[in-house]
């Protein structure tokens, strides 16, 4: 990081660093870095042998295709901003703090929860609190749907979050902490 001061005139604090911290590479040992390169796309094919299945069951499990985009459109598009959130803000937590086979599992358990809830969120700003609306895909006359009058917000919360985070590179919100500042991102993304 740069220390140094702000040209005369400024307020006395200290320059932003010449690299943002999102992005200044941390050096790894160079073989280490080549065994991970060496390693792939073997890892990358390992990986799709459980998602393709999960893939399968999402894509028929609200009654087909069609319900599943109305159903699971919305609560995907609402949890970008939290996952966002979780790996450029919290650095994996809370998923760090746990043991290796639990990170996975803890981290998703909030992104869903966080996603299913802002999904809420969303739709009562729209129109009003409609459970039946959120999770089911034929609901109908009388209840508010979430696809697609809160795909907008949804969209917009992501892009606003990718901004303060790359953009303006976090600041001024890093001096928070990165838990406060994250949920403090998340919140100004929702407003702005």
């Amino acid at each position: 990081m740069s220390d140094v001061p702000l040209p005369a005139g400024g307020d006395g604090r200290r320059a932003l660093p010449d690299r943002p911290l999102l992005t200044a590479h941390r050096r790894p040992h160079l073989d280490a870095e080549l065994w991970r390169h060496a390693r792939q796309p073997g890892l990358g094919l390992i990986g799709l042998v459980p998602v393709l299945p999960v893939a399968v069951l999402l894509s028929v499990g609200v009654g087909g295709a069609e319900g599943s985009v109305l159903v699971l459109g919305p609560l995907v598009t609402f949890s970008l901003p939290v996952v966002a959130m979780i790996a450029f803000w919290w650095e994996d937590w809370p998923g760090s703090s746990l043991r290796p086979g639990w990170s996975g599992p803890a981290d998703t358990l909030v992104i869903a929860f966080a996603g299913i809830l802002l999904t809420m969120l969303a739709q009562a700003v729209v129109d009003r609190l409609d459970l039946r609306g959120v999770f089911d895909p034929t609901a109908g006359a009388g209840h508010a749907a979430t696809f697609p009058a809160t795909m907008s917000i949804g969209g917009g919360a992501f892009v606003a979050m990718l901004q303060i985070t790359f953009a303006w590179e976090g600041w001024p919100l890093r001096r928070l902490g990165r838990i406060a500042s994250g949920a403090c991102a998340l919140a100004v993304a929702w407003v702005g």
